[in-house]
């Protein structure tokens, strides 16, 4: 009796052991497919924990009873980590005759984000500040910012559709495209040493979740597009797009957005998992929804820094651009 109830254990075992397996290869999985659904996006963003977490539980469980099962389920634990290991090597170096340019992105909670800190954050570590979610009031409370960027383009909005773009540098040609839910802003910015003026573009992509998703999906595709018109606008010259994306780089549309020829700063510096969101808890951030993105430059430095009253980090990097754009 003993012995038929340890096998059933041990088949019990290997039966909870399969399934978490399984729900780890599912968690891979979820990266590489269309994200039509919330449960899709959940496990697509939160992929490289639950396939891991699966794997290792998995494993755990089956050392005593299978020491070789539990070296295979460990598998998908490892491929998981084999992803994401390239985010912490360096994929880009600066080319020689480079300017430096400083951005600072950030999405301030619909205008809740405290101006002081926020000013000074602007001040210590940007050349160009992007700020999503930017409300009427917080941006005349920024008014202390016009004397370190003379430049900028305010289309503060009540809510989460207002845009802030403010600029050490000369900018020009100021833009909100069209159909979006909330707000992508291009400027122009002329930075001193550098041949060829610098796009740049601040954008907000609707949020997924919890409402309906469509119109995140909308605007995801959408997006794709209008970075590879940027792209071609941008010619052999530099661009910069930064902002809250609502995209992970473990979801399969954030991904498809670099077929446009940009390249994910985060990637390029070798910063790792630059998680962002959610940043008004008590445990870390968990996911990276705010990104920021280069074309014929390279990014180094790149980080997370608080946001005092914003429920998200903001990203920082220095954007190596080239100062001479070969138009041959």
């Amino acid at each position: 009796e003993i012995r038929i109830i340890t096998e059933m254990v041990r088949t019990a075992i290997i039966l909870i052991a399969w399934l978490a397996t399984v729900f780890a290869i599912v968690a891979l999985a979820a990266r590489y497919v269309p994200v039509i659904n919330h449960a899709v996006l959940i496990v697509a963003a939160l992929s490289p924990y639950l396939a891991i977490g699966a794997s290792l539980f998995a494993a755990t469980i089956l050392l005593a009873a299978s020491p070789r099962l539990a070296a295979i389920a460990l598998l998908p634990a490892l491929v998981a980590v084999a992803i994401q290991a390239p985010l912490f090597i360096a994929s880009g170096k600066p080319v020689d005759e480079t300017v430096a340019v400083r951005v600072v992105t950030a999405n301030v909670r619909e205008g809740l984000a405290k101006p002081g800190p926020l000013a000074a954050l602007a001040r210590d570590h940007a050349d160009v500040l992007l700020l999503q979610e930017l409300s009427p009031e917080l941006a005349s409370n920024l008014g202390g910012l016009d004397a370190d960027f003379p430049y900028r383009a305010i289309d503060a909005q009540p809510f989460a559709s207002g845009i802030g773009i403010w600029s050490r540098h000369p900018i020009e040609r100021p833009g909100r495209a069209p159909g979006y839910e909330l707000g992508v802003v291009t400027v122009v910015v002329h930075v001193p040493g550098i041949s060829a003026p610098v796009p740049v573009m601040a954008a907000h992509l609707a949020g997924p979740a919890p409402q309906p998703i469509d119109d995140w999906k909308e605007d995801i595709t959408a997006f794709a597009d209008t970075l590879v018109s940027l792209a071609n606008a941008a010619g052999p010259g530099a661009a910069i797009v930064a902002g809250d994306l609502n995209a992970s780089s473990d979801m399969q549309p954030f991904r498809r957005l670099l077929d446009s020829g940009f390249r994910n700063a985060a990637e390029q510096a070798g910063a790792g998992l630059v998680r962002t969101f959610p940043a008004h808890r008590s445990w870390p951030a968990l996911i990276g929804i705010d990104h920021i993105l280069t074309l014929n430059s390279t990014a180094t430095d790149v980080q997370t820094v608080p946001v005092p009253g914003s429920d998200h980090l903001g990203v920082v990097a220095t954007i190596h651009v080239p100062r001479q754009v070969n138009t041959g």
